[in-house]
């Protein structure tokens, strides 16, 4: 819940501030008798040496200058009583601007008096608030009290029950927020029938206290004790989730406390160790028996699990096709993959797992596995037994790879179909070579009227048989493929030497037309590819 501090009242706010040094700091606090001679709470001896001095003020309105003056008053009867190395200001509100500068200045003034001088200002001691539980119940509403307010409010537990599912958890949700306004752990509520399942999560890795529950365990001397033994063992060796029926545990404290109400059961206790922020970047080559390699230019492992003797890094949340999953451990390691649906991926997604999957079907295959941000070679390994169905389909594996290159040169937002027609791999194959060639060739024949402007060159270039290319047409064609239709203008010609027709080169006359066919090479160039509308099969 939001920590109000602008309307403790000023007795309230000191012994608060007394609290708190006390238990972050480890701060003596002194009594005023009459008064405090510049010193509320102090660290070391006050006959020997003062380390340093924290000093409340109860100024909820801001710093004005009668706050100033109060202020430089105490800090400097604390430097002359005590001379400590650190003076330390605890107010209800934030600096201003004005007062941030103000304070600066003071900073650096007695800095050359050898004490350093700060503030804790509303937000520190909040945060300091927040991090001390008992302090806060203390001082501020207790969290068991508002879930009861809050349940009252629906009309008691029975009808929080009895409210949609939805509703329950929206409010549980909120209340968790608004009541738990802790740094160090995160709350998360679930309801399934009559079961509410809690969850706190740890949100600051450098939280003093990482606890989140103190229990005894009594376990039978049968099977399911040996089996909960073993999880606890692996949690701590593997880090694996440990889980154990609610009947075998007794909490003697957690941060759950005050978030279940009276008349709840605990059914199941489940712990899943906290997971450092760790990534694995690694290129991966696949390379078979038969010479043929493929590459992984980046796989993205994270750390999944940790514990003493193993840890699992993998893909797996990274929504990757190719799932890889690397295990370390003393005994050396192992790999393992998964293929997921490439259905709405992108083709060159599939395609380049595939790839990989041919490669693997060869057999033989050894994996190499490289440290992208280091460079370091990590090992490599012979890939003999793989299991989980890994193979590669010969009849999509080239589609896949034409849809990918059409996916890169022409259509990004193209993706795997959940369905296709026999006609669209045809399609796309030509598509394909359309954009990698940027034209197609075929064998052909064309008859041409020609004007003759020069008799003698034209005999000449009839008598050496010499090839020559002449255009046919320019035009638009199109490419049905998925539902989409794709346009290219195109410019059409022809590359042969030219055979009179119903001639013979000695009848040719300047002024006159002759007939020639022409047996060759025809071109159809591509350019200027787009994507048209989209077209209902």
């Amino acid at each position: 819940m939001p920590i109000d501090l602008v309307h403790m009242d000023k007795t309230t706010y000191e012994a608060m501030c007394a609290a708190l040094c006390a238990a972050e700091f480890d701060a003596i606090h002194i009594e005023a008798n009459p008064g405090d001679g510049g010193i509320d709470s102090f660290e070391g001896s006050l006959l020997e040496e003062v380390n340093h001095i924290w000093q409340y003020k109860h100024f909820p309105d801001g710093i004005g200058e009668s706050q100033k003056s109060q202020i430089r008053e105490s800090l400097k009867t604390a430097i002359k009583n005590y001379h400590p190395k650190e003076w330390t200001l605890l107010i209800p509100c934030d600096l201003d601007q004005s007062a941030q500068k103000w304070f600066e200045k003071q900073r650096v003034e007695f800095a050359k008096q050898c004490t350093e001088v700060n503030c804790m200002g509303a937000t520190e001691l909040s945060n300091l608030i927040r991090r001390h539980k008992t302090i806060r119940q203390d001082y501020f509403p207790t969290t068991d009290n508002q879930v009861k307010i809050l349940t009252s409010m629906l009309g008691g537990r029975d009808a929080v029950f009895e409210n949609p599912k939805s509703k329950a958890l929206d409010l549980m949700s909120a209340s968790a927020e608004y009541i738990n306004d802790d740094p160090d752990w995160d709350y998360r509520f679930s309801w399934q029938d009559d079961v509410q399942t809690v969850e706190a999560v740890l949100a600051n890795p450098n939280a003093k206290d990482k606890t989140a529950a103190q229990f005894e365990l009594t376990l039978p001397n049968n099977a399911t004790g040996k089996k909960v033994r073993q999880d606890w063992i692996d949690m701590q060796k593997k880090g694996t989730p440990f889980s154990v029926d609610g009947k075998h545990v007794r909490i003697k404290k957690s941060v759950f406390d005050g978030l279940v109400g009276e008349g709840f059961t605990l059914t199941k206790m489940q712990m899943i160790p906290a997971i450092p922020d760790r990534r694995l970047p690694m290129r991966l080559t696949f390379t078979s028996g038969a010479g043929n390699s493929a590459t992984l230019r980046l796989v993205d492992l994270r750390l999944k699990r940790q514990g003493s003797d193993e840890a699992l890094f993998t893909n797996e949340d990274q929504n990757s096709v190719l799932i890889v999953s690397l295990t370390m451990n003393s005994a050396g390691g192992a790999i393992h993959f998964k293929t997921r649906d490439y259905v709405g991926r992108t083709p060159t997604e599939a395609a380049l797992c595939e790839d990989v999957l041919a490669v693997i079907a060869e057999g033989d295959v050894r994996l190499e596995m490289e440290h992208i941000e280091s460079g370091l070679h990590l090992g490599a390994a012979v890939l003999n037994d793989l299991k989980g169905g890994l193979s590669a389909d010969r009849e999509l594996h080239p589609f896949f790879k034409s849809l990918a290159t059409i996916e890169r040169s022409l259509d990004p937002t193209l993706r795997v179909p959940e369905s296709y027609h026999d006609r669209d791999v045809p399609a796309a194959e030509r598509l394909a070579k359309i954009l990698t060639d940027g034209e197609l060739t075929a064998q052909g024949s064309t008859n041409l009227t020609l004007n003759v402007g020069d008799a003698d060159g034209a005999r000449k270039s009839l008598a050496q048989n010499e090839p020559v290319e002449f255009p046919l047409d320019e035009s638009t064609e199109e490419v049905k493929l998925l539902g989409k239709t794709y346009v290219f203008d195109t410019t059409t010609s022809i590359m042969a030497p030219l055979v009179l027709v119903d001639t013979t080169a000695e009848e040719l006359v300047d002024g006159a037309s002759f007939t020639v066919r022409q047996e060759g090479l025809v071109t159809r160039k591509y350019t200027h590819g787009r994507v048209a509308t989209e077209s209902p099969e």
